[in-house]
């Protein structure tokens, strides 16, 4: 989205203009994962953190189905959560969790379904969907969680 502005803004590694990365959300100070690029940010300087936000139903089933177990075991440490060991129970949590961090370290949130139309979605990995009922099923009170905040980014589940 903000290379089709023009800007020079690395997916995960630092461009001129700045980088993308959900892993930052976490802090400035932390280790990044070992297949992250290292990413020096100067405390000095101004950035302008933007919290991209997506459907929890995709975002559930994309992380249940495609990433690692160690990917996910690093996304809930850094949010202070721990790892069930349930793909989706874990995906459910680290929607909440990380969505929470990435907020409170944001100046502005940007619902991803918003800005579709303008700009096609460039990283979307191929999955199985999951239903609101199957996430309900596997865990009751995570998912009025997950539902209570969708509600607050304008998502109906």
């Amino acid at each position: 989205m903000l290379q089709a502005q023009g800007l020079d803004v690395g997916h995960e590694k630092m461009g001129r203009d700045g980088i993308a990365s959900w892993c930052l959300a976490a802090g400035d100070d932390i280790r990044l994962p070992d297949w992250h690029e290292p990413v020096a940010i100067d405390p000095g300087e101004r950035w302008l953190r933007i919290h991209q936000v997506r459907h929890p139903l995709d975002v559930i089933a994309s992380w249940a189905f495609t990433v690692p177990d160690d990917v996910t075991a690093w996304a809930l440490h850094q949010a202070s959560s721990l790892v069930s060991g349930h793909k989706i129970r874990d995906a459910m949590n680290y929607w909440c969790e990380w969505n929470a961090l990435a907020a409170t370290r944001a100046a502005l949130t940007i619902r991803v379904e918003d800005i579709r139309s303008r700009h096609p979605i460039v990283n979307a990995r191929r999955h199985d969907k999951l239903s609101a009922s199957e996430i309900c099923a596997v865990d009751p009170t995570l998912f009025r969680r997950v539902q209570s905040m969708a509600k607050g980014y304008g998502y109906d589940i």
